[in-house]
C-alpha cells in the first residue's frame, strides 16, 4: 500500500512526455490535417515541421513570442520550406483541433495517477494551449482526476519562467515550494524551472538522455512506475 509522505503537499505533473504522449498525438493529428486538406504528405514533411516547432516552442518558452504567434508562425515557415499552396491560419486551425483529438498515455501514466488520487493532491503544469490541452486531457480519462491545470497561455509565461509556477501554486491554495514535487520529462522546463522555484524535482527520463552537470535533480526515474515508491520519502 502507497502511503506518501505527509510532507507533500501537491505533485505536481508535465503533461507531455510524462502522461500524454505529444510525439505519437502530434504526427497522427499532422497526417490527418494533410488529409483533411487534400495536401501531399511524405514523412520529410513532418520531420521538416518538428524541427521548426521546436524553434517555435523554444522562442515561446524564452519569452520571445507569444501563444498566437506559435499558434500559426510555425505553418508560415513550413509552406515555404514545403512549397506546398495552403492556408497557415486554417492549417493551424485544423491541426490543433485534431491534436485535441489525440491523446495516448504514457506507460504507467494511469495507473500510477490512479494510485496516487485521494492519497496526495495531484495538479498539472503544461506549456501547451488551453483548449488542446484540456481536450486532450478529457479524451485520455485522466481530466477527473485533476482539479487543476496550469497552462502557459492562462499564466502568461511559460515554464520555467515563475509565472506559471505562481499560478500552480495560486490554484491548490499552497505557499511553500518545498513541499511541492513536479514530475516532468524536460530538464530545462521542468527540472530546471522547477528547481529554482524552490521545489523538489523529478526527472522522468525514459530514453537515458544525458544529465546535464546542474542542477541535480531530486530523484530520476526511467518509469512512472518508480514514483510511488519515492514519494514515501522525503528528502
Amino acid at each position: 500500500m502507497i502511503h506518501p509522505h505527509p510532507h507533500w503537499q501537491l505533485v505536481l505533473f508535465d503533461l507531455d512526455g510524462t502522461l500524454l504522449d505529444y510525439h505519437v498525438a502530434a504526427r497522427r493529428a499532422f497526417e490527418q490535417t494533410f488529409e483533411a486538406f487534400g495536401l501531399p504528405f511524405e514523412p520529410q514533411f513532418h520531420e521538416c515541421f518538428v524541427e521548426i516547432n521546436n524553434e517555435m516552442w523554444q522562442l515561446y518558452e524564452q519569452g520571445d513570442i507569444t501563444p498566437q504567434e506559435l499558434r500559426v508562425r510555425r505553418y508560415y515557415i513550413l509552406r515555404g520550406k514545403l512549397g506546398l499552396a495552403f492556408e497557415p491560419d486554417a492549417v493551424s486551425e485544423s491541426y490543433l483541433a485534431l491534436l485535441g483529438r489525440n491523446a495516448d498515455l504514457i506507460h504507467y501514466a494511469m495507473p500510477i495517477v490512479k494510485l496516487l488520487h485521494g492519497k496526495v493532491p495531484l495538479g498539472l503544469i503544461t506549456n501547451g494551449f488551453t483548449d488542446v490541452q484540456q481536450s486532450r486531457l478529457d479524451v485520455s480519462g485522466l481530466g477527473r482526476f485533476f482539479p487543476h491545470m496550469a497552462c502557459s497561455e492562462t499564466a502568461g509565461a511559460a515554464k520555467p519562467q515563475p509565472p506559471i509556477f505562481d499560478l500552480a501554486m495560486h490554484q491548490h491554495g499552497l505557499s511553500d515550494p518545498s513541499r511541492v514535487v513536479i514530475v516532468g520529462d524536460s530538464f530545462a522546463s521542468d527540472i530546471c524551472g522547477g528547481h529554482d522555484y524552490g521545489m523538489a524535482t523529478c526527472w522522468f527520463n525514459p530514453h537515458h538522455t544525458q544529465r546535464p552537470a546542474e542542477p541535480q535533480p531530486t530523484w530520476e526515474i526511467e518509469s512512472l512506475e518508480a514514483l510511488p515508491t519515492l514519494l514515501e520519502e522525503q528528502p
